[in-house]
């Protein structure tokens, strides 16, 4: 999150994943009683937050920031009571790496890589039976617009397509199907403005002192001096004492 970030959905930070003691999704949970949802500033204790739970869906949440939040370095959330205590930490930061918003480029714009295990832990070698869902800062888990694709066993990547990476925020990845559920977060952050310095100056000339010792020439440079129109030279011009 960027610091003193003003747009209310750019202080989306998530997924939170919300479970009971066996396991199993907490879906429709408010998070709005009293030890249910807590904020720790970095360095200090657990206290209420300012901020709002929203709900994408299959027991997983996110947390929209106060503005108050998001001043750095870090916070961290925690979901508890309703649910196994969740804890998750935020960095607050004024530059912000991730895919840039408004990239094209498909290199770019490939998120991973992404572990993908069976449910002995085992690495997969193949994607084929992987069901993939996203989520575009906070919203509803919904069909992805770009292609999973395998690389190395144990591991897949995401091709995200543009429309994807519009807006700054998050694209959150969920995994399930032939693999043990994961969820990936990929950011994606406001481009940077690089402002071009002008042209470079020349060096000013040296100062070069010229000292000459000849009386020829100071009598020369006073004569020079004494015929210049008043007008143009102040009473000290000439020194009188190398006249003539």
């Amino acid at each position: 999150m960027k610091i003193g970030e003003t747009i209310a959905s750019r202080r989306r930070v998530g997924p939170l994943q919300a479970v009971d003691s066996s396991g199993d999704a907490v879906t429709g949970a408010t998070f709005a009683g009293a030890g249910e949802l807590e904020l720790m500033p970095a360095g200090e204790a657990f206290g209420a937050a300012a901020g709002t739970i929203g709900e994408i869906g299959s027991s997983w949440y996110y947390y929209e920031a106060a503005l108050e939040d998001a001043v750095g370095p870090w916070f961290a959330v925690k979901l508890a009571g309703v649910c196994e205590e969740f804890a998750y930490q935020e960095d607050v930061a004024e530059i912000q790496e991730g895919i840039v918003a408004g990239e094209t480029d498909v290199e770019a714009l490939t998120i991973g890589p992404i572990p993908i295990v069976d449910e002995d832990g085992e690495p997969l070698a193949s994607i084929v039976g992987i069901d993939v869902d996203l989520s575009l800062t906070g919203s509803p888990w919904d069909a992805p617009g770009g292609t999973l694709q395998l690389g190395d066993d144990g591991f897949a990547y995401y091709v995200a397509a543009p429309s994807e990476a519009v807006q700054p925020g998050w694209i959150a990845l969920r995994l399930t199907g032939a693999c043990e559920e994961v969820v990936f977060v990929q950011e994606v952050v406001v481009p940077v403005v690089v402002v071009s310095p002008g042209p470079e100056l020349p060096d000013p000339p040296t100062a070069i002192s010229v000292v000459h010792s000849s009386p020829t020439y100071h009598l020369v440079v006073a004569a020079a001096l004494d015929r210049l129109p008043q007008q143009y030279r102040g009473d000290d011009d000439v020194p009188t004492e190398l006249l003539p």
